[in-house]
């Protein structure tokens, strides 16, 4: 499989329908990949054939349904104001990344930030955000320079995946992620070029949301 969708891993709506028989005999899911991963480097994420290594460990503001809908995910609620420059998100308090750093407001303000910032493929998508405005501890503003009509599906892929503000900049989070997402990089079992194994999240918030044990 040269490209998997987000489908692949969530348990849930039509997917749940095709995976439920399957989760209780075959706990491991496995992909095939004609592209080696580049980096997990919260700024050089990207899609294409490079979504199925980042998605495990990365867990995104939105989440984009089987039928392309966008639904809630760490973000709770959204809404634009009248001129449709201030994008307003409401995210959940419970989470927390897996070197214990909080997911709150100023979490999503660095990680947009270090997106648009940081040089990568896809600093692109953040490129009309001109200010992440932290309301309180579970709020933030967009702020744009004109209307971008592709900025709420793009919460749910590169823009809107979300890494621990600790591991923004570090060198490491090239070859070891530090997310809040359903599945943890398994480095001693992980050979870059080769194999990479995921394990699931114990402290995931949402574990009945995927089916399968390891990747």
């Amino acid at each position: 499989i040269g490209y998997v969708s987000q489908d692949a891993f969530l348990f849930d709506g039509t997917v749940a329908e095709n995976s439920e028989a399957e989760a209780s005999t075959a706990p491991l899911l496995t992909i095939a990949s004609v592209v080696d991963n580049r980096t997990f480097d919260r700024a050089g994420l990207e899609l294409g054939h490079f979504f199925q290594y980042w998605m495990p460990v990365y867990d995104t503001l939105l989440v984009l349904a089987p039928d392309g809908t966008v639904e809630p995910n760490m973000a709770t609620e959204w809404f634009y104001d009248d001129t449709r420059t201030v994008l307003t998100l409401s995210q959940r308090d419970d989470i927390t990344f897996t070197d214990g750093e909080v997911f709150d407001a100023e979490a999503v303000k660095a990680n947009i930030e270090y997106l648009r910032d940081g040089g990568g493929p896809f600093a692109n998508m953040a490129r009309f955000v001109t200010d992440v405005v932290v309301v309180d501890d579970t709020t933030v503003e967009l702020q744009l320079e004109r209307p971008d009509p592709a900025l709420v599906p793009r919460l749910g892929v590169v823009l809107g995946a979300m890494a621990s503000p600790a591991s923004l900049g570090d060198p490491a989070a090239a070859t070891e992620p530090v997310g809040s997402g359903a599945y943890l990089l398994d480095a001693g079992a992980t050979t870059p070029g080769t194999e990479y194994v995921y394990t699931r999240n114990p402290d995931y918030w949402n574990p009945e949301a995927y089916a399968y044990d390891s990747i």
